[in-house]
């Protein structure tokens, strides 16, 4: 979780966003909440990424999805893509 954070908060950073911190943090604390009330295990990538998604797009809007998005896709483009997310 830890990793996917702080390589989110990388990659909006490169492109300008001034994430903070914080905003990584509370992002994590989210996550762990919600894990935490689900009885989900934090080791599973498949109960971590849709809660991490949902945690960025509350904390930070879903515009801040596109960086999470591409970080994904391990692609790195000269701006990010501007287009709608699901």
């Amino acid at each position: 979780l830890l990793d996917y954070i702080v390589r989110f908060l990388q990659m909006a950073h490169e492109y300008g966003e001034l994430y903070s911190v914080r905003d990584g943090v509370n992002i994590g604390r989210y996550v762990l909440k919600k894990i935490k009330f689900s009885n989900k295990s934090s080791k599973d990538l498949t109960n971590l990424l849709p809660l991490l998604k949902e945690a960025i797009s509350v904390i930070l809007g879903p515009q801040a999805l596109i960086y999470l998005k591409e970080l994904l896709e391990n692609k790195k483009s000269t701006k990010p893509l501007l287009r709608p997310l699901d």
